[in-house]
């Protein structure tokens, strides 16, 4: 695969994939804030149709999330919602997306708008998955 700084971190398919579930106790560490950013350069040049790209998109957004760098993660955030709404993405995708969104703004203190965009999360989760599924439940509070 192809290397991604200079600690040698490998930046392939099967290791964006296996990173992301670990990612909120992980992402906080130099060396994987070096590889998202790497693997995001790797990833760039693809189409916006690539799966990959699209999880590269994603962990670089949460990377910068969990590193603090919170307008940087608002922009790729925004970024990321505007090309799967374009692409016409999965709505768990869409609502899951939107959750992040919510959560950069908060942090930001931009109260209105992440309340704004829990609504829709949550009334998006409702219709496409009722009200006693699990991701409905947790979106309500």
């Amino acid at each position: 695969g192809e290397q991604a700084g200079r600690q040698g971190v490998e930046c392939e398919v099967g290791a964006v994939v296996q990173l992301q579930p670990m990612y909120a106790t992980v992402l906080r560490r130099r060396v994987v804030r070096a590889w998202v950013g790497a693997c995001w350069k790797t990833y760039v040049g693809r189409p916006e149709t690539d799966q990959i790209r699209g999880v590269a998109i994603n962990l670089l957004g949460l990377g910068l999330y969990n590193s603090e760098r919170h307008a940087d993660a608002l922009s790729v955030q925004e970024a990321e919602l505007s090309i799967l709404r374009r692409l016409g993405a999965d709505e768990r995708n869409i609502l899951a997306t939107q959750g992040n969104l919510a959560n950069t703004y908060e942090i930001q203190g931009r109260r209105e708008q992440a309340i704004r965009i829990r609504r829709d999360v949550y009334s998006g989760r409702l219709k496409l998955l009722g009200e006693q599924h699990e991701e409905t439940l947790r979106a309500a509070n």
